[in-house]
């Protein structure tokens, strides 16, 4: 009777050891990357590329094969996203720079979530433009509204030379932005954010407010 046992429960265990890997196996696998070629390219200038064709990027890491007849694989330049998308296979996916990209990090982004590369990519303007909004320069900071809220408040900051724009803080925590006007970025306010003033980085420098945000708890 005990050797009886003993054998239905190794063929029991056995058995969720198979079901175990067969779940494992209909799983989408986690996203990684870990790296990209070339570090630096230009972004799609205007929108047909008419001036300057967006650079495409060959990004390496892993899962970036979903099961299935169709892809939801998404790419973004900090943020931006990108307008097409190839994948050349489980570890490498191309992608090219959008109109709208910033220097920053290139995130990938699956069924199985989401991964960002661990250093920016950085965004060359078109040198054939003839906007001279589009040659960057240090930001100026004219004003922001409001001038006070809690985590999640939408701060419109307004100034001049915000082009290329990859960072803004407030309090000196970083805070989650976009650009809705070539001199007028929206941030919002982080969860961890001090009462500070704003600052807004762009590969030519950095520029602050001379007026402080305040964080209110209401």
């Amino acid at each position: 009777m005990r050797a009886r046992f003993s054998g239905f429960r190794r063929a029991l265990v056995g058995g969720i050891a198979v079901a175990a890997c067969l779940v494992v196996a209909g799983t989408a696998a986690a996203v990684t990357v870990t790296s990209f070629t070339p570090t630096s390219g230009l972004a799609l200038t205007p929108a047909d590329g008419s001036l300057c064709p967006g650079g495409t990027i060959a990004i390496s890491g892993s899962g970036f094969v979903e099961d299935g007849p169709t892809s939801n694989v998404s790419v973004t330049f900090n943020g931006a996203k990108s307008p097409s998308v190839s994948i050349g296979s489980n570890n490498t996916v191309f992608a090219i720079v959008p109109t709208d990209a910033t220097t920053g990090p290139i995130t990938v982004t699956t069924a199985a979530g989401s991964a960002s590369s661990p250093t920016p990519f950085t965004v060359n303007l078109c040198p054939y433009t003839t906007d001279t909004a589009a040659q960057v320069s240090v930001p100026v900071l004219n004003k922001f509204k409001p001038t006070s809220g809690r985590a999640g408040t939408l701060v419109t900051i307004t100034g001049t030379s915000l082009t290329g724009t990859f960072k803004v803080t407030i309090g000196g925590i970083k805070a989650k932005f976009t650009k809705t006007g070539p001199n007028v970025i929206v941030a919002t306010v982080p969860l961890k954010a001090k009462t500070g003033k704003i600052a807004v980085s762009n590969p030519a420098g950095t520029a602050t407010t001379s007026a402080t945000f305040k964080i209110t708890t209401k």
